[in-house]
Parts: structure tokens; sequence; C-alpha cells
């Protein structure tokens, strides 16, 4: 069948098409009886059926203002269908694509966000896809979380045997990209680059190809969002540099805790108009979309290839990268209740490049994290001018300034 508006599918006549998601098509519909109009979504490939039919059980079980509510799964003509709560406005990548918001503005957005993310972890459930393409603000100011598509019940198995990696690819954490697990602290991570996002109009972790991008990743190495957005403030520098730690354990343990750390802070009024229409008109950054058995391959590649780099400790193209060594040996180099500390590095006069085994991680002042009594080695560029810098992080010092040579 072919699916475009006047269709019918069931008792709803499609209207228009929203988009396209990992596993369906969005339209617009309407039910011909009783006249609601839905968003629903029709799953495109039939071996996903299973997951598809999870998403519907793990939604229709969701009652929260900021999650869209499910309102029906059913099956027609051989294809599977969901229809839920239509939510009109913009999503947040739609509005950060005029500009980044200040940080009380921020913070106005993300706590609901938040809220949602910890009502779900508080019944057993992680998103594990949590990005600005997820959330729509609605007029009326209403932020919502949308799009279950891969979230997981903690402890279920099955489900994504078939796929490498599932979510997104600037949004994964360490441990996902690792091949690992994720749980409800993997979802902190993904809130942490979504603060970063809507602090900074763009994502922490970027790079050509996958295998650098999940380098990065696996290292917890960004530029703090002060050094993109000089407004930005201290706290918003920490709270972000808390969710992106690359160790698990020293992250905060789950959403509510995350919703405890923020700042009480009002949305300024009128909501619509200044939180999501204000700023400038700018060219941001998309992310790539959700991974799907179609980008199996070289997501696999890229794992595989991060994990070899972690044992070798080196990389063919850009010669020795310092990669975190594997989780065991990382344990035993240190004190089992370490906690990373943030380190700035500066330098005198205008910003100069920090570097690190050939990857560049940022422009100074730069925040990198490290644990006292463990060696930092980087090299900062200006023009011609090229300074290593080594030293040893210490309990007592959390910065370090350096004078580059003329």
């Amino acid at each position: 069948m072919d699916l475009r508006p006047g269709t019918l599918l069931g008792d709803y006549r499609l209207a228009a098409r929203l988009g396209q998601g990992g596993m369906g098509t969005v339209f617009r519909a309407e039910h011909v009886r009783i006249g609601r109009v839905v968003a629903l979504k029709v799953l495109r490939d039939p071996d996903l059926s299973a997951r598809f039919l999870n998403e519907a059980r793990i939604q229709a079980g969701l009652r929260h203002p900021n999650v869209a509510t499910l309102y029906d799964y059913f099956e027609c003509d051989g294809r599977a269908c969901i229809t839920m709560e239509l939510i009109e406005g913009e999503t947040l990548a739609d509005r950060l694509r005029r500009g980044p918001l200040p940080w009380p503005e921020a913070v106005a957005v993300l706590r609901p966000i938040v809220e949602a993310v910890a009502y779900l972890h508080a019944h057993g459930v992680i998103h594990r896809d949590l990005k600005s393409h997820n959330v729509k603000v609605t007029p009326e100011g209403r932020v919502t979380l949308l799009d279950f598509g891969i979230a997981k019940e903690l402890g279920a198995q099955g489900l994504t045997a078939g796929d490498a990696v599932p979510g997104t690819p600037e949004y994964l954490s360490p441990e996902q990209v690792r091949g690992r697990p994720p749980d409800a602290r993997s979802d902190v991570w993904a809130l942490g680059v979504l603060l970063y996002e809507l602090l900074t109009g763009d994502v922490p972790f970027q790079a050509p190809s996958a295998f650098r991008l999940f380098e990065r990743i696996a290292r917890g190495e960004y530029a703090p969002p002060s050094a993109r957005v000089r407004s930005v403030p201290p706290e918003a520098d920490a709270l972000v540099a808390r969710c992106l730690r690359p160790d698990p354990a020293a992250r905060f343990a789950d959403a509510g805790a995350v919703l405890a750390a923020l700042p009480s802070a009002r949305r300024p009024d009128p909501t619509p108009e200044h939180a999501l229409r204000s700023g400038p008109v700018r060219r941001a950054r998309r992310p790539r979309p959700v991974l799907t058995r179609a980008h199996a391959g070289w997501v696999a590649a890229a794992v595989a290839a991060l994990a070899l780099v972690a044992l070798v400790g080196r990389t063919l193209s850009d010669g020795p990268v310092a990669i975190d060594p594997p989780p065991a040996v990382a344990e035993a180099a240190r004190p089992a209740d370490a906690v990373p500390v943030g380190v700035t590095i500066d330098a005198v006069g205008p910003p100069a490049e920090v570097w690190r085994g050939g990857v560049r991680l940022g422009q100074t002042p730069l925040v990198i994290d490290s644990y006292v009594g463990e060696p930092v080695e980087v090299e900062l560029r200006r023009d011609s001018a090229r300074e290593p810098v080594r030293f040893e992080t210490t309990a007592g010092k959390r910065a370090y300034t350096v004078t580059l040579p003329r």
C-alpha cells in the first residue's frame, strides 16, 4: 500500500507526512469516527516488529506531563502502527539552529526533560536516545520527550542483537561505544551532551569519522561550554563535566540526581517568544541519525578498532595516542575510590590549541579530566609555536598556565 494523504489505516485517515525516524514514518492523522488528531507512526521494516512492539509497550505504561502519551497499537494490512499524542511546535534541534540559549533559559528547558527522564529511571526504563531531535517544545512552552524506539527496561535482554551500538553517535556514552550495556548513567551522559548543546548550539564531541568520534568520546575530552560561549557560568561547566565523566561511577547516578543538582531557575516570560525564538540565525551541525542495521558495518568496525587501539595504545595514522587503558588496568592503577578532577590548561596571551597524540582537544582555556597522581601530557600550538606541557595532577593545583615561545 502506498501511504499518502487520504490513505486509510484502520480508523485513521492520513493527513500529512511529519517525518521519519529510525524504525517508522510518522504522519498526522485523524480518527474518522471521533475526529481525534494524532501522530501515527507506521513501521517500515517488518524485521523490527519486536522492537516496535517494545516501544509501544514501554510508552503505554508511562504517564508524565513531559512524555508524549501513547494511545494505541494496531496492525493494518500487515503494517504495525502506533498512534500517540500529536505534539505541535518545533524540536530543540530546530530551535538551536537560531543560536544557543543563555544559562537560565537552558536550565528552564532542560529541567522538564530531566524530570521526564528521572520518571523513566524511577520506573526502570532507560531511553537510550536522548537528543535535541527527540524533544519538542509547543508554542505554549510545554517541553515533551519523544521517540522510545530503542528504550529498554533495565535488565531486559534482546531486541538489539541485530544492531551495532543503537543510538545517535554524538550522544553515545563511553561505555556504549565500547560495546558495554548501557544503564541510567548512560542517559545521564546524554543529558550532559544535551545541556552542552543548549548552551553552545553544538555537541561537545565531533570528528570526521566514526573511529575518531568514538575515540574522543571514550576519552571524555572536550572544550568546556564557557570556552565556546564566554557568558556560560562556572556552575554550568561543572554540571556538564559531572555528566560527561568517562567513568560511569563518577557521573550522577541517575536523572533524579541530575535534577537535584539543577539550580532553581524560572523560565523568562514569555516563554515561546524569548526562549524559543530568540537568538541570531546560525548554521548548526546536525547530529547523525539513529544507528540502524544499515550502519552496523562501519560502526562495528569503529568499535572494534577503538578496542584494538585501547589494547595496543596507538593508531596507525596520527602516531601515538594515549587511549584510556582497559577498565581492569585503569582500576588497578588507581585507588578504587579515586574521583576524576577537572584541570584547566591555559596560555598567556591569545588562545592556543591543545593537542594530545595528534588529536586536537580544543582551545585554551580547556578543562581536562584527570586523576590525582597521574601525568598529563599535551602540546600547545599557536601559529608556528609548539610548546610541550607535562605535569602530574595534584589535589592542590587545578590550573596550569603556559607561555608559548614567539
